[in-house]
C-alpha cells in the first residue's frame, strides 16, 4: 500500500532512534560570516569547510558503486568492457596505455597531464555503447581555465572536469549543467590533497546553490594515481576510499559507466521541476523574470496524489540553499499554469525545502492550529496569525519519496568508525597535538557546541551524524515579506506586536513556536492593517510532546540562552506576592487600538528578582518562555545591529552629543554573535546591556530603554517561573507578553506614529564617516579622540571593508528558516565575490592612514591615534585587547616600516 505523503516514513523514524537524540550540533554557519563576503575564493571555501566540520564517514568502493552511484545501464558487463578495452590496446600490461608513467614523473603541465582522461572516457563510452540500449546523457569534459558560467549566484570557481549534459550548448559550460565536478593534483601529499578537497566540496556546493533543481551531486579528485569519488546531498556528505586511477581498471570503468549512462534524476536532478525555456529561443536559453532570475514549472503533488502544476513569477527568497547541509529553502511567488500553457491570474507562494523526514509537516501543524479547541478570541488570532495552505505534499521521484536516506543512498549504512579528515594540514600551517586539540575542544565556543562525549573524542576521529531528510512543498494562498526585509521601524513593531498576540494564541492551544526570528515573521496587509503572519512551523510542537528527536531548534542569533545550552539558567527561591495586573482587554482590540494612534494608560506589573537554586537537576524541555525570549531578541536586533538612516523623513543629526559611537555599537553586536556566554550576560544582568545604550544614536535610546525594561521583565518571568519547573505549563508567559511586550510595544509604536525611523544594515551607518574608530565615547554621549588633541573632525572618514557583512551579527542572523541572507555586495575596484551575481557595484569610502601616518581632508592635517591610543569598552569587551597590546602592535608596525626603509636605502646602495 503506498504511504501517505503527508506522513514521516517508518524508516525514518526507526533510523532516528533514542539513541540518536540531541545528535544535530549547533553550529554557526561559517558560510555566513564575514571570511565568506572577502573577495577570495580561498577565504569562502575555508569558511565552507569550517562548517563541515573536520571529518566525514569514508567509505569501501563497493559501497560506494551500490548505494551512491547510479546503476548500471541494463545490458552492460563490466568486465566484459575491461576484456575490450584491452583487446584495442586501451589497456596495455595493468596500465591505462593513455598514462605510461605517473603524473608525478610526468614533464607536462598539470592540465595537459590529466588530458587523456578524456580520451578514456570516449573509449568507454564507445565499447560500452555496444552493450547498453540506453542513451548516453553525460561526457566527460575539461575545460581548467573557464569558469562555468552561473544564472543565481556568481562563482570563480573552475573545476578541472567534469561530467556534462549532452543536451546542454555545445561549446559552453554551465553549472546547472555539470553532474560531477573533478579536481586534479600530479603530486600527492597533504597539501595537494587538502587543495583538491576543498576545491572540489566547494564546486559540489555552488552546484546544489545555483540550480534549484540539485537534489544531489557528484565529485572525483586524483592526486597523482590516487583517485577518490564523492557524493553530497542536503544530508550527508560521503567519500570512498582510494584507488590507484591506471590500474584499478574495473573500478575506473564501472564508475565512468555509472556516470555516463545516468538518467537526470539518477545523476540527481529533479524531474518534479523543470527551467522555462524560452520560446524560439537559441542555444538552450532560459526564459527569466524582472529581476533576472530563471522561470521554473514546479509540480505540487498533495496528500491525495493530486498534482498541480505552478509556474514562478518571482523569487522570494533562494538564500536557504546557500548551505551544504541545510533544508535548502526555496520560495517563490507564483501562479498556477494551465494544462495547455495558460498562467493563471492568482498569485500563491510556493516553498520547497528538505525537512527532517521523522517530523511532521508543516501543512498539517498549520491545520491542527486551525482546528484545535479553543474560545473564539484566541480562534480569531490564530487565523489571522496563520498562512492559508493551498496544498502541500513531499515530492516523489519514480513513484518513491524524495527521500535522501532511502531513494538517494537506497538504505545504505556506512560505517562511522572509519573516517576522512578534510584537512591533513591545519590553516596555521602548525601540526596538532593532543594539548592543542584539548584545549581547542574545551573552547569550543560560540556555533561548536560539544558534549562531554564530544569532548573526549579525538577532533578528527568525530563522525558528526545527521538525520535523513525528505523533500517537501507547500503552497499558501498569501504572499508576504518577511519582517529582515522591513526598513520602518513603524511597520517592524506593527508586526512584533502581532507577534506577541499570536505567541499568547498559540501557547495558549498548548503549542510552542521554537524558530522565531527576523525571517520567520511575515509581514502581511489585511483589510490595509499591517499584522504579521508566523512561518516555518515545520518544528513548532506542542508543549511536552516527544515525538521526532529532539534538537536545538532555532536560528543562532534569536535562539534563547536555555535552549542553546539545553540547560535551565534562572533557578530561584520563592518570590513575594505580585501585583495585582491591570483589567484584561481583547488582543486584538488593543493592537487596534494601538495601531490607530490611540495611547494605553495601563501600567505594568514589575516582579521582584529572585536568587539561584542550586543543586536542582530536571530533565530540560522547551517551553513558552524561550518562545518570548527569542521575540525578545528579535527586538533587539533592529536597535543593536541596524543603523539609523532617517528620522521623520529627515537624515539623523550627526552631532556629537547626538550620534552615539558608531564603531563601538559594531564591536558589540559582534561579540553578541562570537560569545554565547555574552548573550547570556546581556540578556540576565541590567548594566551589560544598559551601559551599551551610549553608543546608539539618540533617536533610537528610548527604545532601547523600552527593551531593556522588557528584558527585567523577562528575567523576572523566567526566575519566578523556575522556581517549580514541574509546574512550567502552557500558560507561563501570558502575562509577561500581554501586560509587558503589548504594553511597551504599544508605547514604542505611538513615538514612531509621531516620527519614524528609517533603518538599514549596520554597514551603511552615516556615522562611520564622521567619526574617528579611536574616539572614546563618553558616559553622556560625548566623543573624544584618543590622541588627545580635542575632538574628532567631523569630515574624517573610515574605510569600511567592502566585503564585511557590517558586524558577525548581521551575517548570522541569516541563518533563518526561508533563506540564509547572504549580502555579497562587489566594489568597482574590486572583482566580484563568489556569491551573488545580481548585488549592485559600490564605491569604497577613500582610506584613512592611522599610526605615524597624516589624515589629510579639506586642508586639514591632524594625527591619528598612534601608541597612545586606546580601545573603547565595548572594543575591549569584543576582543579581549588591552591597551598595551594595540601599543605592542603600533610598535610592531613601526619596526617594520623602519626595517623597509633600511632595506630599500641598501639596496639603493
Amino acid at each position: 500500500m503506498q504511504q501517505d505523503a503527508s506522513f514521516p516514513s517508518p524508516d525514518a523514524c526507526k533510523a532516528n532512534s533514542s539513541s540518536n537524540l540531541g545528535e544535530t550540533p549547533v553550529r554557526i554557519k561559517a558560510t555566513q560570516s564575514a571570511s565568506r563576503m572577502k573577495y577570495n575564493p580561498a577565504a569562502a571555501r575555508r569558511a565552507m569547510m569550517q562548517e563541515l566540520g573536520r571529518t566525514i564517514p569514508e567509505v569501501e568502493i563497493d559501497f560506494f558503486q551500490t548505494h551512491f552511484l547510479p546503476p548500471l545501464p541494463a545490458g552492460v558487463d563490466i568486465d566484459q568492457v575491461v576484456r575490450e578495452l584491452r583487446e584495442g590496446d586501451h589497456i596495455k600490461g595493468n596500465h591505462c596505455a593513455k598514462f605510461p608513467e605517473d603524473p608525478k614523473n610526468s614533464s607536462q603541465c598539470e592540465d595537459s597531464c590529466f588530458k587523456p582522461l578524456t580520451d578514456v572516457a570516449t573509449a568507454i563510452a564507445k565499447v560500452a555503447s555496444t552493450m547498453s540500449r540506453k542513451k548516453q546523457l553525460f561526457e566527460f569534459a575539461q575545460n581548467p581555465t573557464n569558469a562555468p558560467k552561473s544564472k543565481t549566484r556568481m562563482s570563480k570557481s573552475r573545476p578541472d572536469g567534469c561530467f556534462i549534459r549532452k543536451s546542454g550548448p555545445r561549446g559552453r559550460f554551465r553549472w546547472m549543467d555539470i553532474a560531477l565536478s573533478a579536481q586534479f593534483k600530479k603530486v600527492e601529499n597533504a597539501k595537494t590533497q587538502d587543495d583538491d578537497v576543498r576545491k572540489v566540496i566547494w564546486s559540489m556546493h555552488h552546484c546544489m546553490r545555483e540550480d534549484a533543481r540539485r537534489r544531489f551531486t557528484y565529485g572525483l579528485t586524483i592526486e597523482n594515481r590516487t583517485m577518490r569519488m564523492w557524493f553530497c546531498s542536503r544530508t550527508e556528505l560521503f567519500v570512498s576510499k582510494p584507488i590507484d586511477f591506471i590500474s584499478a581498471h574495473h573500478e575506473v570503468v564501472h564508475f565512468f559507466v555509472a556516470m555516463m549512462y545516468a538518467a537526470e534524476h539518477e545523476a540527481g536532478w529533479d524531474p518534479t521541476m523543470q527551467y522555462v525555456r524560452k520560446k524560439n529561443g537559441k542555444n538552450d536559453e532560459l526564459e527569466l523574470d524582472k529581476e533576472d532570475k530563471p522561470r521554473l514549472d514546479i509540480d505540487v503533488r498533495d496528500q491525495n496524489g493530486t498534482v498541480v502544476r505552478y509556474r514562478t513569477i518571482r523569487w522570494l527568497s533562494d538564500d536557504g540553499a546557500n548551505d551544504l547541509r541545510s533544508r535548502g529553502t526555496r520560495v517563490w511567488e507564483v501562479c498556477i499554469l494551465s494544462d495547455d500553457g495558460e498562467e493563471g491570474v492568482d498569485r500563491f507562494a510556493l516553498k520547497d525545502q528538505w525537512i527532517d523526514a521523522d517530523r511532521q509537516r508543516e501543512g498539517m501543524i498549520i491545520e491542527q492550529l486551525r482546528n484545535a479547541k479553543t474560545k473564539k478570541s484566541t480562534r480569531d488570532i490564530i487565523d489571522r496569525s496563520l498562512l492559508t495552505v493551498e496544498r502541500h505534499g513531499d515530492v516523489y521521484v519514480e513513484g518513491m519519496h524524495d527521500h535522501t536516506h532511502s531513494l538517494m543512498t537506497r538504505d545504505g549504512v556506512p560505517p562511522l568508525h572509519i573516517g576522512f579528515k578534510f584537512q591533513q594540514i591545519p590553516e596555521d600551517g602548525v601540526k596538532e597535538t593532543t594539548t592543542t586539540k584539548l584545549r581547542k575542544r574545551t573552547q569550543a565556543g560560540v556555533g561548536n557546541y560539544q558534549t562531554p562525549n564530544e569532548l573526549r573524542t579525538a577532533s578528527a576521529q568525530k563522525i558528526e551524524t545527521y538525520h535523513p531528510k525528505v523533500h517537501y512543498r507547500i503552497v499558501f494562498k498569501e504572499v508576504c515579506k518577511p519582517l529582515r526585509e522591513y526598513t520602518s521601524l513603524k511597520d517592524i513593531f506593527y508586526i512584533l506586536i502581532n507577534a506577541a498576540g499570536a505567541l499568547i494564541a498559540l501557547h495558549d492551544v498548548g503549542w510552542v513556536h521554537r524558530d522565531m526570528s527576523i525571517g520567520n515573521l511575515l509581514g502581511f496587509v489585511l483589510n490595509g492593517v499591517l499584522c504579521c503572519k508566523l512561518s516555518d512551523l515545520e518544528y513548532a510542537t506542542m508543549l511536552g510532546d516527544s515525538m521526532g528527536h529532539e534538537i536545538r531548534t532555532g536560528t543562532r542569533s534569536f535562539m534563547s540562552v536555555e535552549v542553546y545550552d539545553l540547560e535551565y539558567r534562572f533557578l530561584p527561591e520563592s518570590q513575594g506576592a505580585q501585583p495585582k495586573p491591570p483589567p484584561k482587554v481583547a488582543i486584538l482590540d488593543r493592537i487596534k487600538s494601538i495601531q490607530l494612534g490611540k495611547p494605553e494608560n495601563n501600567d505594568m506589573p514589575v516582579r521582584k528578582k529572585g536568587r539561584t537554586v542550586k543543586g536542582r537537576t530536571v530533565p530540560f524541555r522547551y517551553n513558552p518562555l524561550h518562545d518570548i525570549e527569542s521575540l525578545w531578541w528579535v527586538a533587539i536586533y533592529f536597535v543593536l545591529n541596524t543603523s539609523v538612516v532617517k528620522v521623520g523623513g529627515e537624515p539623523p543629526s550627526m552631532d556629537a552629543s547626538q550620534r552615539g559611537h558608531y564603531f563601538s555599537q559594531k564591536m558589540y553586536t559582534e561579540f553578541l554573535a562570537r560569545s554565547s556566554h555574552a548573550r547570556f550576560m546581556a540578556l540576565r544582568y541590567e548594566t551589560d546591556l544598559k551601559k551599551q545604550m551610549v553608543y546608539l544614536h539618540t533617536a533610537i535610546r528610548g527604545i532601547a530603554i523600552k527593551l531593556n525594561e522588557i528584558r527585567e521583565q523577562l528575567v523576572s518571568c523566567y526566575l519566578e517561573a523556575e522556581q517549580d519547573l514541574g509546574a512550567i505549563d502552557h500558560t507561563v508567559g501570558h502575562d509577561l507578553l500581554y501586560n509587558v511586550f503589548i504594553t511597551l510595544f504599544g508605547k514604542i509604536i505611538s513615538k514612531l506614529q509621531e516620527k519614524d525611523i528609517q533603518t538599514d544594515i549596520l554597514r551603511n551607518d552615516p556615522r562611520q564617516h564622521v567619526e574617528d574608530p579611536f574616539e572614546i565615547p563618553s558616559a553622556d554621549g560625548q566623543n573624544s579622540v584618543t590622541d588627545g588633541n580635542g575632538p574628532a573632525n567631523d569630515d574624517t572618514e573610515e574605510n569600511s571593508d567592502g566585503g564585511d557583512q557590517g558586524s558577525a551579527l548581521a551575517a548570522l542572523t541569516r541563518e533563518v528558516s526561508v533563506g540564509d541572507m547572504t549580502e555579497e555586495a562587489t566594489a568597482k575596484d574590486e572583482p566580484l565575490v563568489e556569491g551573488r551575481s545580481t548585488r549592485p557595484q559600490r564605491k569604497r569610502a577613500p582610506p584613512v592612514r592611522y599610526g605615524s601616518q597624516s589624515n589629510v581632508q579639506k586642508g586639514t592635517t591632524r594625527k591619528t591615534a598612534s601608541s597612545s591610543s586606546t580601545l573603547t569598552t565595548a572594543t575591549q569587551a569584543a576582543t579581549g585587547q588591552s591597551t598595551s597590546r594595540t601599543t605592542s602592535n603600533t610598535k610592531a608596525t613601526t619596526r617594520s616600516s623602519t626595517k623597509a626603509k633600511t632595506k630599500t636605502k641598501r639596496n639603493t646602495k
